[in-house]
């Protein structure tokens, strides 16, 4: 809706695509979109699709990448700190006294799950906090909620964290459902912390801490810079933009 709003203000349409964050499916809507000739990309990167965002580039189509780049491609981006919001909620929950705390992400390789986990590690290290890999739970992108929850209910039962934080908002919902299946009691028995806030978080008693990402600010920053792209401003292209993620305290720490 932002970028819509954003776009209509300059005299733009907008087309949205979702590619499910599945490989095959992505490079079909570039290919799909370079043919019916838009004027611009705002893309949000999915595993293996960095060659053809580089032969977009190449054609010197007005390409941004928003929420995740490509360390070898030279394209503007926008999206979070990831590693500041994850050293926000790790150093949240060790000032609150909690020293065993695990980490659920997942299997995807892009940078910015990449840069949740070096910040997790990272945090800990630097609180004298031995990081453990046996504390650190990689779920599977692909696999079913069903097959997650399980995975995380088993993670829980064998590490035994006193605090836990979920690296993406839907693991830290099917994070809530294998806490209940456990029987256990936020915070009394596990504390939780989750990066990129939800509406559940604010309704599930005790209510969830969350680090929340400034969405709006980062489409808003996506299109203005698309813009100057298509209006030939060669500065745009090396603009690199991480915005600072917001801690949300609730009850769950």
């Amino acid at each position: 809706m932002v970028i819509e709003q954003e776009a209509e203000a300059f005299g733009y349409k907008v087309i949205y695509c979702s590619s499910g964050n599945e490989i095959k499916k992505g490079k079909q809507l570039i290919r799909m979109l370079h043919q019916s000739q838009v004027d611009g990309y705002i893309i949000i990167p999915t595993e293996d699709m960095e060659q053809d965002i580089n032969d977009l580039i190449a054609e010197k189509k007005p390409v941004v990448l928003m929420d995740s780049y490509f360390v070898d491609t030279v394209a503007p981006y926008v999206l979070v700190d990831n590693f500041s919001g994850v050293e926000k909620g790790i150093t949240h929950l060790i000032k609150k006294g909690y020293q065993k705390i695990g980490f659920v992400c997942n299997d995807v390789h892009l940078i910015q799950m990449q840069h949740r986990k070096e910040a997790y590690t990272h945090t800990l290290k630097a609180n004298h906090i031995k990081a453990y890999k046996k504390w650190i739970l990689e779920t599977k992108y692909k696999s079913s909620k069903e097959e997650v929850v399980k995975d995380i209910t088993s993670f829980i039962r064998s590490v035994k964290p006193d605090a836990i934080m979920f690296a993406a908002n839907y693991l830290g919902v099917y994070g809530l459902e294998s806490i209940k299946n456990l029987d256990l009691q936020i915070p009394d028995d596990i504390a939780v912390v989750c990066f990129d806030d939800h509406e559940l978080f604010n309704l599930y008693p005790p209510g969830i801490t969350s680090i929340r990402q400034p969405v709006e600010e980062i489409a808003k920053t996506a299109i203005h810079i698309l813009m100057g792209e298509i209006k030939g401003n060669k500065k745009v292209k090396k603009q690199q933009v991480q915005l600072e993620a917001k801690m949300i305290e609730r009850s769950s720490t």
